[in-house]
């Protein structure tokens, strides 16, 4: 059953809620956590959102809805004159083409592909194999001087070793690889993105890119650059660039990233860090980075338990 706020405030058990007002500039994300710290008693917020959070905060309650499915609104900042018109043109000649429903498609499935990054999933280990490709890992890991199981935890954290699973996003196989990355580093077209071994050796390319960025700063031990690597990888060199500055900026260490870097990535979905002017790349989900980076290093630890260096 559906109930809008309105209905909720005068027919429902939550009538004589009392409401707060936390002002302007707090995300969903931000709602969410405010509950979790005791800010809050509760809060209304998007569906996505909800089940994205839930992975990360399954103590919560997520289950009442209370509202109707409503229509999307777009909100264009009234002096982006042009914008607005390019937009209300692109509606108007394309909201009954594929294009239109594609969109729709894409941004449905965007909470979907966002929360399996948040979650945990045990990854299975049977008869000695992690998956049909550990001799590809293998091989491709000691081109960056990787153990082989960090590599296959990245890989489970990517794609659960589907060759065939694209993001919302566009991202391509079991490294979900963009085609401007295998473009760039691989030298690869789209459609070649979908063979395993192709696109195992276009990441492992990235990431030796990556790799040899944060080697530059020799300040970096090696036990952090491979964070820093991972979280890159997923964010972006320049979102973990901003998340250093504003580590520095504020008294932690910016070399390193357990309760320092990833606290301002945290932060970088917040205005006041995000708008800071050390930083370059604006607004970050820094949940999904830091989960990341949680993640394949404990699939790493649960594999480094079962099987064998090679």
């Amino acid at each position: 059953m559906y109930f809008s706020l309105k209905e909720m405030n005068t027919k429902h058990a939550i009538k004589y809620a009392q409401y707060k007002k936390v002002g302007m500039g707090n995300s969903d994300e931000g709602l969410i956590e405010m509950v979790v710290a005791g800010e809050l008693e509760y809060a209304v917020v998007n569906k996505h959102e909800a089940v994205i959070l839930s992975g990360i905060h399954p103590e919560l309650d997520y289950s009442l809805v209370v509202s109707r499915n409503l229509k999307c609104s777009v909100f264009i900042n009234p002096y982006s004159v042009g914008l607005g018109r390019d937009f209300n043109y692109w509606l108007r000649y394309h909201k009954n083409t594929t294009d239109y429903a594609w969109v729709l498609i894409k941004y449905d499935s965007l909470y979907r592909d966002i929360k399996d990054k948040y979650s945990y999933v045990a990854p299975a280990v049977l008869a000695g194999i992690i998956s049909r490709y550990d001799s590809l890992i293998v091989k491709y890991a000691k081109e960056v001087g990787w153990d082989w199981r960090l590599l296959a935890a990245q890989i489970f954290q990517e794609s659960r070793f589907d060759p065939n699973k694209k993001s919302w996003m566009g991202a391509i196989g079991l490294m979900q690889i963009m085609p401007a990355i295998g473009n760039k580093y691989g030298g690869v077209h789209s459609s070649h993105l979908v063979n395993p071994e192709i696109n195992i050796s276009t990441g492992v390319k990235y990431i030796k890119w990556l790799y040899a960025y944060y080697s530059r700063d020799k300040r970096i031990s090696e036990k952090e650059k491979v964070k820093f690597v991972l979280a890159a990888y997923n964010a972006g060199v320049g979102h973990v660039q901003d998340a250093r500055a504003l580590a520095y900026k504020y008294g932690y260490s910016p070399n390193r990233w357990d309760n320092n870097v990833e606290l301002m990535m945290l932060n970088k979905s917040k205005p006041q860090y995000y708008g800071d002017e050390v930083c370059k790349y604006g607004y970050c989900r820094g949940r999904e980075p830091v989960q990341y980076v949680k993640n394949i290093l404990t699939y790493f630890q649960h594999y480094s338990s079962v099987m064998k260096h090679m």
